[in-house]
């Protein structure tokens, strides 16, 4: 069998925990930056964000797409709680898209919903013919969203 030295186990866990602090400070040092960039730099009148249920995301058994680390590890809470107190020290609107809301199926140039894949980058409209980044075509609809799909927090 082999014989363990708990002061070198010791050791390695101490230096694992001490490079997971450096990680977790890197990240929040990222998010102020970017919350500080988009704030207080930009200065838009108003912000419009997806309200994610990660915990849904993280939960979800299809690990074909392997996000779940990721999103696990990314602060989308961290991030979207310091834009919200941001956005209310700086006067600007901040709308919560709501988690149904067809952002990604909606075509942002005719308004037709189509089912797309997770895999699938472009976004091609059947009825109008539009082709575009998917996700940029979600950030217009996102942006672009009626009330009725948002709540208004600032």
């Amino acid at each position: 069998g082999y014989a363990y030295n708990s002061s070198n186990i010791r050791r390695i866990f101490n230096k694992i925990n001490k490079i997971k602090v450096k990680l977790t400070n890197i990240k929040d040092d990222f998010i102020k930056r970017l919350v500080n960039y988009l704030t207080a730099r930009i200065k838009p009148k108003k912000i419009n964000i997806e309200d994610l249920d990660i915990s849904n995301m993280i939960e979800n058994d299809d690990t074909s797409h392997k996000l779940h680390r990721l999103i696990s590890e990314s602060n989308f809470y961290n991030f979207r709680m310091h834009l919200i107190n941001k956005c209310l020290e700086y006067g600007i609107k901040i709308r919560l898209v709501d988690t149904f809301y067809p952002s990604t199926k909606l075509c942002s140039d005719c308004g037709s919903i189509k089912d797309i894949k997770l895999e699938d980058r472009i976004y091609e409209c059947d009825e109008c013919g539009m082709t575009m980044d998917r996700d940029e075509n979600s950030a217009i609809n996102i942006y672009n969203c009626k009330s009725k799909y948002y709540i208004e927090i600032a």
